[in-house]
């Protein structure tokens, strides 16, 4: 069996670690060894579960660090090598290069970097690989369209890129029709938005349209779900004091959890309120198969993502998403129509975003 080792920049709960992670449980072509170029973090578990030999390597400790990886390639001789995000392609892919790897694959995710928005040393990272993406990867692997045209437009080579949208994986994220059925029932709808606390995912964006909601004399119940949601959060804080919602009566608040899906079924609607930066939000995808519909900004591929069943509005507009998630909660009134819109939610990342798919391109890409 053909072994492919992964370099990756963490293992935290992100979507590349995701995508990483339903490759190695799906995959029965590959053996699969991980090596993390940081400290062990959300995915280290249910990777060893798997298991699946990982290194964590640690260099946000010591730099030097990286002849550890000179060592372990050199010690699993794998025939393929994997990188993910812009550090990891750089120096993986310079490392599995110079140590005789001939089939070298960069996966890249971002659909923008900018100045103040992003770090500069990312951001010098991704000119470098501009470069080195006519020498070094023999594909590059975008999880979106709009990452991909990025990319090219910043000066990556264009034809070495194939577009491979994430799997969900099915196991976890289903359509649950006795899940949704109790969940209609309730008189209140729970907003949800499954996201890091980041500027990128603009919460602001997202408590000014719930406030303005409210002042509509709307009722409703929101849970915020993700890392750096928690009452430490003095920022967070800040924007829900602002909105004249409350903590712990309107507003839950529950940080990094690997128990998901049981946060997905307590949510009537999802809403993503990204400014930028986004290439294919999992969380749209993951609550759609659970019959979630979904409330999004058109950054990144989520327009896509959600279709004909999901609300696309301006990025950074709070009126047109407080608009937008009005118009939602007054469907769910209709329970019929609200029913046939989860169904068809759940049928749209079915068909399309499946993980099988997902990994059989991988495997067909690494094959070539």
């Amino acid at each position: 069996m053909k072994t492919v080792l992964h370099i990756i920049t963490s293992l935290g709960s992100g979507g590349a670690e995701g995508v990483l992670y339903r490759l190695c449980a799906h995959s029965n072509n590959y053996k699969h060894i991980v090596i993390n170029l940081t400290s062990k973090s959300f995915y280290n578990k249910k990777l060893e579960a798997l298991n699946v030999n990982v290194y964590n390597i640690e260099m946000d400790k010591n730099f030097f660090k990286f002849i550890e990886i000179i060592k372990i390639i050199k010690r699993e001789k794998p025939d393929t090598v994997q990188t993910w995000m812009y550090h990891a392609d750089f120096l993986g892919g310079i490392l599995a290069k110079l140590l005789g790897v001939n089939r070298v694959f960069w996966c890249v995710r971002n659909s923008n970097l900018k100045f103040g928005q992003s770090s500069f040393n990312t951001i010098l990272v991704s000119k470098i690989c501009s470069f080195l993406s006519y020498f070094i990867p023999n594909r590059i692997i975008s999880c979106a369209h709009v990452a991909m045209d990025y990319h090219t437009s910043v000066g990556y080579k264009k034809n070495k890129f194939v577009v491979i949208p994430n799997g969900v994986e099915a196991n976890t994220f289903y359509y649950d029709r006795e899940m949704c059925r109790v969940k209609n029932e309730k008189k209140t709808p729970t907003i949800g938005m499954i996201a890091r606390f980041d500027r990128q995912k603009d919460h602001g964006n997202l408590f000014q349209a719930l406030k303005s909601i409210s002042q509509r004399g709307y009722e409703f119940k929101v849970r915020l779900v993700g890392r750096g949601i928690n009452n430490k959060n003095q920022e967070l804080s800040k924007l829900i004091l602002e909105s004249g919602l409350v903590v712990d009566t309107d507003v839950f608040l529950v940080d990094e959890t690997q128990s998901i899906r049981q946060q997905i079924d307590k949510i009537d609607i999802h809403v993503l309120s990204s400014a930028y930066g986004e290439g294919f939000p999992n969380t749209i995808s993951e609550t759609m198969a659970c019959g979630v519909p979904n409330v999004v900004t058109n950054v990144g591929d989520s327009a896509h993502i959600v279709g004909d069943y999901g609300i696309v509005v301006p990025h950074s507009d709070s009126q047109s998403l407080a608009t937008a998630i009005i118009e939602y909660i007054d469907i769910r009134k209709e329970k019929r129509d609200w029913e046939i819109l989860q169904k068809k939610c759940e049928e749209r990342i079915r068909l399309n975003f499946s993980t099988i798919t997902m990994v059989d391109k991988f495997e067909t890409v690494w094959a070539e």
